[in-house]
């Protein structure tokens, strides 16, 4: 949503115009501008993952979630996803970014691949490492990926020939082109706040039951 406030620049105003009137114009100007920024999901992050080089600099953080159900889905499971791409730079603000499953199908695709990352088997010390376990050709340099879904499941790792970080470069590679400023909004909104509930009513019902 933009506004737009006709006036006259404070440099150039008119004689007419006070100084304070000047200053009010202004000062309401920015505070639309403000409003006029797209709000964030209100639903949180359920996965995150993060990519950090040993030093921490240039760490790329990926937060996923749900907008909501999909719009004339007729399937309960029918949701819409966001991902938000956080880039930290050596100097610098950190840069924000974002993209949907309905905008960039392959946010999708991506999901359905992280349901397939293994977690590591637990090494304990005393025992020799095993294959799959999170001391497996860990090194004391090199880039860090890490995956937080707490509180069920948190774990990093070093390695990069195992699943996770093959996973999170392989979705930075293909969510490349989808990232854009504007954050996407809930579908409940979209769908005058009934999404969820049309999502419910759709649900086919069974034999036997109410």
């Amino acid at each position: 949503m933009k506004y737009l406030l006709a006036t006259a620049p404070c440099g150039n105003r008119p004689s007419t115009l006070p100084n304070r009137h000047c200053a009010m114009m202004l000062a309401f100007f920015v505070i639309l501008s403000a409003n006029s920024v797209a709000a964030e999901p209100t639903r949180r992050p359920w996965a995150t993952v993060t990519k950090a080089p040993n030093n921490n600099r240039y760490v790329t953080t990926l937060d996923f979630g749900t907008l909501g159900p999909a719009r004339n889905s007729n399937r309960i499971d029918g949701v819409v996803y966001y991902a938000k791409r956080t880039y930290k730079p050596l100097t610098g603000a950190p840069q924000v970014q974002w993209t949907d499953s309905v905008s960039c199908p392959a946010l999708q695709t991506a999901l359905g691949g992280l349901r397939s990352v293994p977690p590591p088997k637990i090494d304990v010390p005393g025992y020799p490492s095993q294959k799959g376990g999170f001391w497996e050709n860990v090194t004391l340099d090199g880039t860090g990926y890490g995956l937080d879904m707490a509180p069920h499941l948190t774990f990093s790792t070093n390695d990069e020939n195992s699943a996770l970080p093959k996973w999170t470069e392989r979705t930075l590679r293909d969510l490349d082109s989808c990232w854009h400023d504007e954050a996407p909004a809930d579908t409940d909104a979209v769908n005058g706040g009934n999404g969820l509930k049309a999502a419910i009513g759709a649900r086919p019902r069974y034999p036997n039951t109410p």
